[in-house]
């Protein structure tokens, strides 16, 4: 039985952060009217987000404006 209440607070505390981070982001693409650009879920400084795979609107990895700048070939334009 308290296994039970230990999972249900982590749930709980789980459920609370995520949703915190969301309304964080709803608020600030708000802030910039939702312009075209680059958007994701998770900062790239976020220890959480480092482990996690580069996931298109979800999190970017800390390197991907170099990547984006200096991997280019003519050929993607």
């Amino acid at each position: 039985m308290f296994n039970l209440a230990v999972a249900a607070g982590a749930l709980a505390l789980f459920g609370g952060w995520t949703l915190k981070t969301y309304l964080e982001y709803r608020r600030s693409m708000d802030a910039v009217g939702w312009l075209p650009g680059p958007k994701y879920f998770f900062s790239a400084r976020m220890s959480f987000a480092r482990l996690l795979p580069n996931i298109p609107y979800v999190n970017r990895r800390a390197d991907w404006p170099w990547k984006l700048k200096y991997t280019r070939r003519l050929s993607d334009l």
